[in-house]
């Protein structure tokens, strides 16, 4: 997993500037365990997720289908959109992924588990204080 942190100058009332880690993961990496240890290891307590690129190789999904809740496997699905919130808490990872993804059809659900393909990019939205001068 290769982490880029980039800064944007988007500053806000309350002088929180938000701050965005871009995660390029590579084959089989776990996306909830790739999102928590890039938390842990850039001290983010409260992220969003703001986009992702990529296919997951394996996982599920859980749905709405019809009126009836359903778990739905992901194999090489192409992920159409991402979103969410997770927080680090007492070293675990607290929050869920919504992803819409090419299953036969798109379908829209709430991420359980996944490892994804070579190349798939995740990017995380938090906030911090700027830096003093």
């Amino acid at each position: 997993m290769v982490c880029l942190a980039g800064v944007f100058s988007d500053f806000y009332k309350n002088k929180m500037m938000k701050k965005q880690l871009v995660l390029e993961l590579e084959e089989n990496d776990s996306v909830l365990d790739s999102i928590k240890l890039a938390m842990k290891n850039h001290g983010v307590k409260e992220c969003t997720v703001d986009y992702m690129d990529g296919t997951i190789r394996s996982g599920k999904m859980t749905a709405m289908v019809g009126q009836n809740f359903k778990t739905l496997n992901l194999k090489d699905s192409k992920v159409i959109h991402a979103s969410g919130g997770f927080k680090l808490s007492f070293d675990e990872l607290f929050g869920s992924m919504h992803i819409m993804a090419r299953v036969g059809r798109p379908e829209t659900g709430t991420l359980a588990n996944g490892t994804v393909a070579a190349g798939t990019v995740i990017k995380l939205g938090f906030y911090t204080e700027p830096e003093k001068k």
